[in-house]
This record gives structure tokens, C-alpha cells and sequence, in this order.
């Protein structure tokens, strides 16, 4: 499946770059990178999620404080949605991998 968008980061040039540090479990990290090993990976995704949440929340108009309850919510109640995989949009690499796994 090709992406619609381009695997790159969104703030990658940012005039006025801040840095984030968060701690996760080790086995999240393992499993994000075992999927798509490139360097810079981590950066990527949590850099393109941040960008999707900061725009999707401007456009529900949570933009300040007084919109905390509806933050909190939007936050916690956030469903990301991947498109599901289907036999049009299956690259040939996963036709190979089922093809080898049925082998063994």
C-alpha cells in the first residue's frame, strides 16, 4: 500500500523548533521500530501524530484554555484510523511474506 502522503516530517525547516522528551514503554518503542527500522523513525511518527493532533484540534476549535474539558476529552477519547488493507491495495511484499509463511 503506497502512503498518500510522503513518509517525511512535517516540522523538518521549523523556523522555531522546540524539543519534546517523553518516556514510553520500551516494548511500544521495539514494536514502532521493529515495523519501519530507518533512522529517524521514531521522530517521523511522533512528529507526523503531533502535527495530525495539534491541526485536528484548531479544527474542532479547541485553540486556548478555556477549552481544557473538550481537550481532555478529544485527547483521551482520540481513535486513530489506518485504512484497511485490502487485496487492490496490497503491495507485493506482503503477498511474498504470505506466500513464504505458508511454506514452513
Amino acid at each position: 500500500m503506497t502512503p498518500k502522503k510522503p513518509f517525511i516530517d512535517p516540522y523538518k525547516g521549523c523556523e522555531n523548533p522546540t524539543r519534546l522528551q517523553s518516556y514510553i514503554n520500551r516494548d511500544d518503542y521495539n514494536y514502532i521500530r521493529s515495523i519501519h527500522p530507518d533512522k529517524g523513525t521514531i521522530q517521523i511518527v511522533t512528529n507526523n501524530l503531533w502535527y495530525q493532533l495539534v491541526k485536528t484540534l484548531k479544527s474542532n476549535g479547541i485553540t486556548d484554555i478555556t477549552h481544557i474539558q473538550q481537550f481532555e476529552h478529544a485527547i483521551t477519547d482520540l481513535v486513530i484510523e489506518i485504512p484497511r488493507r485490502t487485496e487492490s491495495n496490497r503491495g507485493t511484499a506482503s503477498r511474498s511474506t504470505r506466500k513464504a509463511a505458508g511454506k514452513v
